[in-house]
C-alpha cells in the first residue's frame, strides 16, 4: 500500500523527470521512482511513463511502464 500511495504522489507532483527514494520501514525493502514524460492518451486521460527500482534482499527489480489518472484522481498501472 505505501509504495502504490508513493507512487500516486509522484505522479500528483506533476515534475517530469523527478525521482524519488522510498524505505519502507516495516521490511526493508527500498527503491526508487521515476515519473518519465506526461502526456495526454487518445481518450483524454492523463498519462506518464515511470521506472522504478525496487531492492529486495538487495537484489534490484526493475519495471518501466505507463500509468493514467483516473477520473476519480488514482493512478492505474497500464502496461
Amino acid at each position: 500500500f505505501r509504495r502504490v500511495l508513493f507512487r500516486s504522489n509522484g505522479f500528483n507532483a506533476g515534475q517530469p523527470n523527478a525521482s524519488y527514494d522510498w524505505r519502507n520501514p516495516d521490511n526493508g525493502h527500498r527503491g526508487s521512482f521515476r515519473v518519465g514524460d506526461y502526456y495526454n492518451d487518445p481518450d483524454g486521460f492523463r498519462c506518464a511513463t515511470y521506472s522504478q527500482v525496487i531492492y529486495i534482499n538487495n537484489r534490484p527489480e526493475e519495471t518501466r511502464g505507463r500509468a493514467c489518472q483516473q477520473p476519480d484522481g488514482t493512478w492505474a498501472i497500464v502496461n
